[in-house]
């Protein structure tokens, strides 16, 4: 009896580690798509000469922390 409690312990412990990388390799299937999509129009306006960066001159710094957007 009390290997068996030892082997439905193991397998529980089995089934929980091989649950917990679905989940993250399922997180990386939904996210993959999404990342070489951007990257493919990143690099499509970067060719063309259509990237406009953001003017933060108008931000106060600190410590790299946005304290107040002056306009």
């Amino acid at each position: 009896r009390q290997i068996n409690k030892i082997r439905a312990l193991e397998k529980q412990l089995e089934t929980k580690k091989l649950r917990e990388h679905d989940i993250i390799l399922n997180r990386w299937k939904r996210l993959h798509p999404i990342i070489r999509n951007h990257a493919r129009m990143y690099l499509k306006r970067a060719e063309s000469g259509q990237l406009r960066e953001r003017n933060i001159d108008c931000w106060l710094r600190d410590n790299w922390l946005v304290l107040i957007k002056r306009y």
